[in-house]
């Protein structure tokens, strides 16, 4: 919570924006003050205080009068107003209380520890009135003040962005597909690559991957396009002994970690033949053997296979030995299946 404006904030980086602001409020009063140019000074609308920019006087409006208090705030519905007619309106209809240090509406019983609140409720619920109107062609986005303003401007830079990189992407979109060697190209890098192979579908409201049919939000589509059609590209690569990582940051991390601390094998999975030369840290291997091998019944998914197991990890290694090779369940050999009394998981055996 801000100290100065009663303010409050869900993450720590809004929070120390918000402070910055304040700073720059004193500069700017401070500069003010000094040279007497109070006219010039920058007035701040809704909660966007990471715009820098200095705020332009817009002096278009709909009412044509010198005083905007005359008119009765029914007439004012729907209707474009100057920048200056929109502070007027804000600051006429505000007062604080001080025995309470809010913020408050004098139309109604809206109150706010935040002045900025109180200008963006008088403007839309009371005179639902615009001060801005976006200038882009087939736009013309009615705005209500220059926080929403800048905001909605940056939509459009990022539009032109998305259609200037889809058209680099369309020259370039087989040079990671054909690879024969990995190659490493770093976190930021490796997305933008990645990034080529999806887009937005408005028809289904999801990323869709372009090589095939898969669809689902940003990040499972972008983890789809790495694991399923760019195998070959690393995102991460271990400082100390150069051991490339595909794209789960947090198996790198976890890497990293068994540098710096004693790691250990997993014994079930030694027991069962599964990933023997895996290493995990103490807490890697805890999670380890919470998600492999908790006790429990796991059937085979694929098709014609009626196989069942107690653990996800006997799942796991049936599947790379029978169903990733392609092999169909009446090619499979027969199997026994042999419990071992101290940690009741199954073994196979080939006959």
């Amino acid at each position: 919570q801000c100290e100065h404006c009663k303010d409050m904030f869900r993450s720590e980086n809004q929070y120390k924006t918000h402070l910055l602001a304040h700073e720059r409020k004193k500069e700017k009063k401070t500069k003010n003050t000094a040279g007497g140019n109070v006219q010039g000074a920058k007035f701040k609308t809704g909660n966007n205080y990471s715009v820098t920019r200095e705020e332009y006087v817009d002096d278009k409006t709909d009412i044509d009068t010198e005083d905007i208090m005359s008119i009765p705030i029914q007439h004012l519905k729907g209707l474009k107003v100057s920048t200056q007619q929109g502070k007027i309106l804000m600051k006429a209809h505000l007062f604080k209380d001080i025995e309470t240090d809010l913020f408050s509406c004098k139309l109604c019983d809206y109150k706010r520890p935040n002045a900025s609140q109180i200008h963006n409720h008088i403007l839309s619920h009371h005179c639902d009135v615009h001060m801005y109107v976006c200038p882009q062609k087939d736009c013309g986005m009615k705005l209500l003040n220059w926080g929403r303003y800048t905001t909605h401007e940056k939509s459009h830079s990022k539009l032109r962005e998305k259609d200037k990189t889809e058209e680099e992407n369309e020259l370039i979109s087989e040079e990671y597909l054909f690879l024969k060697e990995p190659v490493y190209l770093g976190k930021e890098a490796g997305k933008q690559v990645a990034g080529m192979y999806f887009s937005f579908d408005d028809t289904i409201k999801k990323y869709k991957c372009k090589l095939c049919e898969y669809s689902s939000r940003h990040q499972r589509v972008e983890q789809h396009v790495l694991a399923a059609h760019l195998p070959m590209v690393n995102l991460f690569q271990c400082e100390v002994c150069g051991k490339n990582m595909r794209y789960s940051e947090a198996r790198f991390k976890e890497h990293v970690l068994q540098h710096n601390q004693e790691t250990k094998t997993c014994t079930k999975c030694q027991e069962i033949g599964l990933n023997v030369n895996q290493t995990f840290s103490k807490a890697a291997l805890e999670n380890h053997l919470k998600k492999f091998h908790t006790l429990g019944i796991f059937l085979c998914e694929y098709k014609d296979c009626e196989k069942e197991f107690n653990s996800k990890a006997q799942y796991k290694k049936h599947e790379n030995m029978y169903h990733t090779k392609g092999m169909t369940c009446k090619e499979q050999k027969e199997y026994t299946f042999e419990e071992n009394p101290k940690n009741s998981i199954i073994i196979l055996n080939n006959i």
